[in-house]
């Protein structure tokens, strides 16, 4: 299976699986934490193309699978101007594994089956195995990890998103052990617990803007944060 049809595969799972999201507050900080070592506020930045880092100053890496769709900043959040099917990853180099990713995005309109945010921590580039994959859609949610291009999904759920350009917060605790902690727009906490989810130590956060087919809903993306 190639890459292209590994995240094609991930993405048709949208449509069989619940996605993800409500409302809630901006991106929390846990006791265990002082704030994200990486963090982009989109809303500071001009329309226009995407800036070479992040606002902490590390680059900040385009990868394109399966389209040629160009992202950019537009009226105060990254989109990534897909119009058929595929995936856009921004991913930022974090040197150690990964504790906390997070986001806080929205949904335009379009099809809610088709249109996803998906929050990432790969072990490396090109983008390659992780231990944590959520998907994040206007009806539902997945969790997955992935072992090469072998996606595997360990927990799913519905949620309600409006398409209304309305902002939410989503962000994943992982502890280096069996265990992912989901914190979901609406202030629920999903617990995943399973050995695949420590297999892998990602050390590269990825915020990706996917699409299944033409006519997906809009991905919104104001903030990211990984630390």
């Amino acid at each position: 299976m190639n890459r292209r049809s590994f995240l094609l595969g991930g993405l048709a799972a949208t449509t069989l699986l619940p996605l993800a999201a409500c409302a809630a507050p901006a991106y929390p900080v846990r006791a265990a934490q002082t704030g994200p070592d990486l963090r982009t506020v989109w809303r500071s930045h001009p329309d226009g193309p995407l800036p070479a880092t992040g606002d902490e100053g590390v680059p900040l890496d385009v990868t394109n699978l399966g389209v040629r769709a160009t992202p950019t900043v537009r009226d105060g959040v990254a989109v990534g101007n897909i119009e058929g099917a595929g995936a856009i990853y921004l991913t930022q180099a974090l040197g150690r594994p990964v504790r906390t990713i997070g986001a806080r995005f929205g949904f335009g309109p379009g099809d809610p089956t088709a249109g996803s945010l998906c929050l990432a921590t790969w072990l490396g580039r090109p983008i390659t195995d992780t231990n944590c994959h959520l998907v994040i859609g206007p009806t539902r949610w997945i969790f997955s990890v992935a072992s090469g291009t072998t996606l595997t999904a360990l927990r799913d759920g519905p949620v309600n998103l409006p398409q209304d350009g309305s902002l939410h917060t989503v962000s994943v605790d992982l502890d280096g052990g069996p265990s992912a902690v989901i914190h979901l727009p609406d202030g629920s906490v999903e617990t995943v617990t399973d050995p695949s989810v420590a297999d892998v130590r990602g050390t590269v956060p990825g915020w990706e803007f996917f699409s299944l087919r033409p006519g997906g809903a809009t991905v919104l993306l104001a903030e990211s944060w990984a630390s």
